[in-house]
């Protein structure tokens, strides 16, 4: 019995010599550091798009978003999301918004078929891409998933073609229409910008996106024209629709798996505007137009 009780007396202050050394070493060294979460920025998460993305990612728990947006309401900083209130366009506030950052999702631009905003897109869209992607890599940001536009490749003339995303990008035609133009020159400032080693840049190239919680109505206008009867005739062609949720998770998924250099066409459904506005004839009940243009 007196040998057991040498040993545990042993043991005793064996271990408590441990426990003093190793408080002077937390002493010395102070607690340790936890690194902080990747954070993933998500530019224009206050749009169509951007809100449902940014909704997607809180609910699959994705920790550590910071939205960019001119204006960043106070439910999502209530949802644990960092708000960064600026425009791509300005040189500080996007370095601000990519300090800390690890991946991207570029969203803010500007939707528009007026000719009087060209200029305004094409400051939004190509001069502000620059300044992402040259902060981007400043700040060692490693993927960036862009929204560009299907109107940078799938647009013909006729309709009978199926453009993919192998095909020429028609000029003649997307120089016609100032919003398709800054998102070809988007995607050509984006690649110059953002490639090297250990870089990743992703194009998704969405068609017209349609759902709800379009409070901008930047693409459900054509929905509520419809409806208040102010579409007196059916235009010549027609267009691809995507749900605006679709669309969402395919950048997710493309944040995942999307590779290098490629774009990816979203798109659900192509109708022409014929078909458009007699679905929703039969859906609201509401009379289309009757008159078509030749």
């Amino acid at each position: 019995m007196a040998t057991t009780t040498k040993k545990g007396a042993a043991r005793k202050s064996a271990v408590k010599a441990a426990n003093k050394k190793r408080g002077a070493l937390t002493k010395k060294s102070g607690p340790i550091a936890r690194r902080p979460l990747p954070k993933t920025l998500i530019t224009g998460g206050t749009g169509f798009l951007g809100t449902h993305l940014v909704e997607q990612l809180i609910e699959v728990g994705v920790e550590g978003l910071r939205v960019m947006a001119g204006s960043v309401p106070q439910r999502l900083r209530d949802r644990g999301v960092e708000a960064v209130e600026g425009s791509v366009t300005n040189p500080e506030d996007v370095r601000r918004a990519v300090e800390g950052v690890t991946e991207v999702y570029h969203l803010a631009g500007r939707v528009s078929r007026e000719s009087n905003d060209a200029r305004e897109m094409m400051k939004i869209h190509v001069e502000g891409t620059r300044l992402l992607c040259e902060a981007a890599r400043s700040a060692g940001v490693k993927t960036i998933v862009m929204a560009s536009s299907s109107g940078t490749i799938a647009v013909t003339e006729t309709g009978e073609e199926m453009p993919d995303e192998s095909w020429t990008p028609p000029l003649d035609i997307i120089s016609r229409w100032p919003y398709y133009a800054s998102k070809y020159y988007q995607e050509q400032v984006a690649l110059e910008n953002f490639s090297g080693r250990g870089l990743r840049l992703v194009i998704l190239n969405p068609s017209l996106l349609l759902g709800p919680g379009d409070e901008r109505l930047s693409s459900t206008k054509v929905i509520l024209d419809f409806l208040a009867r102010k579409i007196t005739a059916v235009p010549r062609g027609g267009l691809s629709f995507v749900d605006v949720r679709d669309a969402a998770a395919a950048f997710r998924r493309a944040m995942q798996d999307g590779k290098h250099g490629e774009r990816y066409l979203l798109g659900s459904v192509n109708w022409t505007f014929e078909q458009f506005f007699g679905r929703l004839e039969r859906l609201t009940k509401t009379p289309g137009p009757r008159l078509s243009l030749p």
